[in-house]
């Protein structure tokens, strides 16, 4: 008998009772040969019988049958199962929740300036903004030096609270200086 929680699902369940089946017959096999070969061995020293009651009935294997019968009807009754959708036209994109419920897309993540110009901006496919502060920071630093835009020493910075962690709180400014 296999171990561990029993499928919920009909076809898993199936698949199970048909291995638990195969290894009951196994078993029942491996001691059929086992008493043959012990009574092969008897009557090469002349006996006629040995040790033992003659097997009876295999318990394990009508306890295999039985489940494997009950698994085929259940699996014969179960539901078909909902084909699984996938967005043919967008392979990269994710399901995402918003405020409505879930889509499927992308998130956005923008840096602006105080006159309300992008200076850093990316898509992913992360549903949460926890782990894109310090990137979008590096990117910030990255298109500053770029364009060589020189940075005020007291820029206020402001995140919503979806990148709110302790981490991204007490990380240092990676804006450059001077």
């Amino acid at each position: 008998m296999l171990t561990g929680p029993k499928p919920k699902d009909p076809t898993a369940a199936l698949l199970r009772a048909e291995t638990e089946l195969n290894t009951a017959k196994a078993r029942a096999e491996a001691k059929q040969a086992e008493r043959d070969a012990k009574l092969a061995a008897a009557r090469a020293r002349g006996k006629t019988t040995i040790r033992g009651r003659p097997p009876g009935p295999n318990h394990e294997l009508k306890r295999a049958q039985e489940a494997l019968e009950h698994a085929t009807k259940a699996a014969a009754e179960a539901q078909p199962a909902q084909p699984t959708k996938a967005n043919i036209t967008d392979a990269d994109s994710r399901i995402m929740k918003d405020r409505k419920g879930y889509l499927q897309g992308y998130n956005a993540q923008a840096i602006v300036n105080r006159h309300q110009l992008v200076i850093a901006c990316t898509v992913t496919q992360d549903a949460n903004d926890i782990e894109q502060y310090e990137p979008m920071l590096d990117q910030l630093k990255h298109n500053l030096q770029s364009a060589a835009i020189p940075d005020e020493q007291d820029e206020l910075m402001l995140a919503d609270a979806g990148y709110c962690s302790e981490a991204n709180s007490t990380s240092p400014p990676k804006v450059p200086t001077g």
